[in-house]
């Protein structure tokens, strides 16, 4: 029994997924910044150097000063700050649940395709900069789970929201669900922190919007080459690309089935996280549903003009997921970490039914919605190529 309680345990599951996950996002990160790609390493090196102030263009010149006091390369300087990011991610995730008791049930949003298990099927995420946004979020539900969302701490989220807009502007699409989560958290409406939070990221993106310069003024790739960084010619990069809204237009267009498919994964994850409200969190259910469908319209300028359709599905999944995870109940043994795993029959069959459901399906990026990929496909291909 000892034995089973240890295998099954909050602890050996979820350190163990996780540990995985990170050595994979490692591996592939790696590649793509060792490969100069262009957009996952690109996007982190846009820069005020050429041409003064722009959107995302704060990493770039830090990196940039990095490189002038360490003398490092910048790839080896990019990958060290991305790979410190995901360890910090999953780190607060694990802090945040550590008191608490995990269900089998729960432990599926985590393998859902539109969660964790994305960074398996679309290596290509893999990277990105919204690792910025749920490091930011994590730390923001920890600092409200502890009740220690006050003082230095409280002015620190604000501080950390208003640089990193300057990093990436995505922030002003997903600042919903830091409201959501505090009303959650307090069971009351405290103006003061809504105008504080929103104004962090609000700001900062009006200054951007008003005042900023174009991604490359022309000198971009040029600097870099002379900091030893070069990109594919024959390859697309972040700053030679410019997505206009005819542009993503024209793209939906040409693939307008695969855009669509979008929607069949979107019902599928919120059949799933609604299954999971309802049967463990039901007196959450209603503000988090229609605060995730809140979220999901008011971001829909962010899907009209990026074609990234997977991604921004992503995000408020793992958002969404970040939340419940602060919501799971409290130990009552107070031992360690544990796992809830008796479950009644109904759970148990959905539950055998489920899990193997998310390996036959994936849902990408960019253009394609969903699809019948999933890893059980490779792994009979592998399977009868050996054969």
């Amino acid at each position: 029994m000892s034995i089973l309680k240890y295998l099954v345990n909050l602890k050996t599951l979820f350190y163990f997924f996780f540990s995985i996950l990170f050595i994979w996002i490692g591996i592939y990160l790696f590649k793509h910044v060792d490969g100069s790609h262009g957009f996952i390493l690109g996007d982190w090196l846009v820069n005020y150097h050429d041409g003064g102030f722009k959107r995302r263009g704060l990493s770039g010149s830090l990196f940039f000063i990095l490189q002038d006091i360490t003398g490092l390369k910048l790839k080896t300087l990019v990958y060290s700050g991305q790979m410190i990011l995901y360890f910090a991610f999953f780190i607060l995730l694990g802090r945040i649940i550590y008191k608490k008791t995990i269900s089998l049930l729960f432990f599926t949003l985590i393998l859902s395709p539109l969660t964790f298990i994305f960074y398996f099927n679309d290596v290509n995420i893999i990277g990105r900069k919204e690792i910025i946004l749920f490091v930011i979020f994590a730390y923001f539900i920890y600092l409200n789970d502890r009740k220690e969302f006050k003082g230095i701490k409280e002015y620190s989220v604000y501080i950390l929201l208003c640089t990193a807009t300057f990093l990436h502007e995505i922030f002003i699409f997903y600042m919903p669900y830091f409201l959501i989560a505090l009303y959650l958290f307090n069971k009351e409406t405290k103006v003061k922190q809504y105008v504080f939070l929103f104004l962090s990221v609000l700001l900062p993106t009006f200054l951007i919007f008003f005042a900023g310069g174009l991604i490359n003024e022309g000198e971009s790739l040029v600097i870099l080459s002379q900091r030893g960084v070069d990109f594919n010619s024959d390859k697309i990069n972040i700053f030679d690309f410019t997505n206009t809204l005819l542009s993503s237009l024209d793209r939906y267009k040409s693939a307008p089935v695969s855009y669509s498919l979008y929607l069949v994964s979107l019902i599928l994850g919120l059949l799933h996280f609604s299954y999971y409200l309802k049967t463990e969190s039901r007196e959450n259910f209603k503000i988090l549903i229609k605060g995730f469908l809140f979220s999901l319209v008011y971001s829909l300028p962010l899907f009209v003009l990026v074609c990234d359709w997977g991604r921004w599905l992503q995000i408020h999944f793992i958002l969404l997921l970040v939340i419940l995870a602060a919501k799971l109940p409290l130990l009552t043994n107070g031992g360690n970490s544990s796992f809830k795993f008796f479950l009644k029959k109904k759970e148990l069959v959905f539950l055998i039914l489920l899990i193997p459901f998310f390996f036959t399906w994936r849902i990408y990026h960019f253009k394609f919605g969903f699809s019948l990929d999933g890893m059980f496909y490779f792994a009979i291909k592998k399977l009868l190529a050996i054969i």
